[in-house]
C-alpha cells in the first residue's frame, strides 16, 4: 500500500511512513543564497593580490587598477560558467584554486559538492560538505546541504550530530528543531525528539502535523515504541487527531499489541465516523487475532466508505474488500468468491481486489491456483503479493521460495504489521533479515 501525503495524514492516515519533507523544514535555516552563489567573504578569509597572483589561474585585477578587484562572488563566476558549459574538470580545478585562496570560506566546498553531486559521487559530496562545515563552522548552508545528503543517504545516526550544530547556532527556529525531532526520531531517541517537538511547538503553536511526521519518522525505521511515545504525548496537546490515534495505533499493532491497537482505530473512527482507515486496520488486527467475523464486518465497512472517497480511500477500499473476503472464507468460501465477484462487476479487475482471489484460494487449499494468481500479481509490481506469496510458501514449507519473496518484499517495504510478519518469519526459517539488502534512496 503506497504511503498517503503528509497532508492527508489527518485525515485519511493509511501510510505512515510520509514524514515532512525535511528540505522544505530547513528551506527558512538556508542562507539566502544558492549553492553556487557566494557570500561576501570575511575580511579574515581575503587573501593577498600577490597569493592569488602566485597560485591561481583566476587572476585579479592588479593591484595599480582604479578600481577594486574581483572578490570571491565574482571569481565564483568562472567555475559556474565552466559547469554550465559541461567543463567538469576545469570546474572543479576553479574551485580547488578558490579553496585555497579564501580557506575559511564555504564557498567553493559548497561548489565542489554540487559538481560531485552531478556525477553521482557522493562520497566525494560528502567529503566536501563536511569540509565546508569545517572550515566556516556557523555557516548554515553547508551545514543543511550536509544534514540533507545525510539523511538521503539513510545515515541516521551522523545526521544528528549535524542537526545538533545547527540548533545550537539558530535554537530559536520551530522548522529546524521539528527537522532536527525528526532524525533523532529514527534513532529511537525519543527524549530529544520529545524536547524539540515542545519546544518548537511553544514557539509555533500550529504543530499538531509536526508530532504526526516525527512519529511517522520513528514509525519509518521501525522505532515502533518512540513512535508510540511520540504520538501519545502528541495526543495530549491535539486530542482531536485521528492522524495521530491512527499511527500510535499501527505502532502498536507492528509491536503486536492489537488490542491496544484497536482500542484507537476505534477512538478515530468515534472521532471521525467516515475515516476508512480506523475500520480497515480494525479489521486486520481483528483478522491477525482470528476474530474472522468481526474482521469481516470492519473491512466490509471500510470498504463500503473508501468507494465513496478519494483516490487514496478507494485503493485502500479494494485491499479492505480482498481482507474481508478472506475473512469469510475461514467459514464460506463460496461467500467470499461471490462478495469478491460482485465488487470485481462494480469496479473492475485491480489489483488488491484479484489479491483477495489468491487469498481465497489459499484458504480454500488449492495452493496451485493461489500462487497462480499471486505470481500474476507480482509481475504487475504489487508488492503486497510479494508478502502473501511468501506466507503461502512459507506455510506450504516451500523454504527458498519463501525466503526469496519475504526478502524481497523486506527490500520495498521498510516498516508495519506486515514487515514485522516478515521478519518473523525469516527467523524461523533461519534467515537474519537484517540480511536484507534495501537500496538506499
Amino acid at each position: 500500500m503506497a504511503p498517503l501525503s503528509a497532508e492527508s495524514l489527518h485525515r485519511r492516515p493509511a501510510g505512515f511512513g510520509a514524514a515532512l519533507v525535511v528540505s522544505a523544514l530547513l528551506a527558512g535555516c538556508a542562507s539566502p543564497q544558492p549553492t553556487l552563489t557566494a557570500a561576501t567573504p570575511t575580511a579574515l578569509s581575503q587573501p593577498s593580490t600577490a597569493e592569488i597572483a602566485a597560485t591561481s589561474p583566476i587572476t585579479p585585477t592588479a593591484p595599480s587598477s582604479p578600481t577594486p578587484g574581483p572578490g570571491l562572488p565574482e571569481l565564483l563566476g568562472t567555475p559556474v560558467a565552466k559547469l554550465a558549459a559541461a567543463d567538469l574538470a576545469g570546474a572543479d580545478a576553479d574551485y580547488q584554486s578558490l579553496a585555497t585562496l579564501y580557506p575559511h570560506n564555504a564557498e567553493p566546498w559548497l561548489g565542489r559538492a554540487a559538481l560531485a553531486q552531478r556525477q553521482s559521487d557522493w562520497a566525494a559530496a560528502l567529503k566536501d560538505l563536511e569540509t565546508a562545515a569545517a572550515v566556516d563552522p556557523q555557516n548554515m548552508e553547508a551545514l543543511r546541504q550536509w544534514a540533507l545528503l545525510l539523511e538521503a543517504r539513510g545515515d541516521n545516526a551522523e545526521v544528528v550530530k549535524v542537526y545538533d550544530r545547527m540548533v545550537a547556532l539558530k535554537p530559536g527556529d520551530a522548522n529546524l528543531l521539528v527537522a532536527r525531532a525528526q532524525a533523532y526520531a529514527r534513532i529511537g531517541g525519543t527524549a530529544v525528539a520529545l524536547a524539540d517537538l515542545k519546544s518548537a511547538e511553544r514557539i509555533d503553536p500550529n504543530r499538531e502535523f509536526a508530532w504526526l511526521n516525527v512519529s511517522g519518522a520513528a514509525y519509518g525505521t521501525r522505532q515502533y515504541q518512540t513512535a508510540v511515545d511520540l504520538a501519545g504525548a502528541g495526543l495530549a496537546a491535539h486530542p482531536g487527531s485521528t492522524g495521530l490515534l491512527m499511527q500510535r495505533g499501527l505502532a502498536e499493532l507492528s509491536l503486536g499489541d492489537g488490542q491496544t491497537a484497536i482500542q484507537d482505530f476505534d477512538a478515530a473512527s468515534q472521532l471521525d465516523p467516515a475515516l476508512p482507515a480506523a475500520y480497515h486496520w480494525k479489521g486486520r488486527a481483528l483478522l491477525m487475532q482470528g476474530d474472522y467475523s468481526h474482521a469481516a464486518d470492519a473491512l466490509k465497512q471500510a470498504a463500503s466508505l473508501g468507494v465513496q472517497s478519494g483516490v487514496e480511500d478507494v485503493n485502500l477500499a479494494y485491499e479492505s474488500m480482498a481482507f474481508a473476503a478472506d475473512a469469510m472464507a475461514r467459514s464460506n468460501v463460496d461467500a467470499a468468491f461471490s462478495y469478491l465477484a460482485d465488487n470485481v462487476i462494480s469496479y473492475g479487475s485491480r489489483d488488491p481486489l484479484l489479491l483477495g482471489y489468491g487469498l481465497v484460494r489459499w484458504r480454500q487449499g488449492s495452493i496451485d491456483q493461489a500462487l497462480t494468481r499471486m505470481d500474476a500479481l507480482v509481475g504487475t509490481g504489487y508488492t503486497p503479493a510479494l508478502y502473501w506469496r511468501g506466507a503461502i510458501n512459507f506455510d506450504q514449507k516451500k523454504r527458498a521460495d519463501a525466503i526469496a519473496d519475504l526478502q524481497s518484499f523486506l527490500g520495498l517495504q521498510h516498516s508495519g504489521p506486515d514487515v514485522e510478519s516478515a521478519r518473523t518469519m525469516l527467523k524461523t526459517l533461519g534467515v537474519d533479515p537484517d540480511a536484507t539488502a534495501t537500496p538506499s534512496p
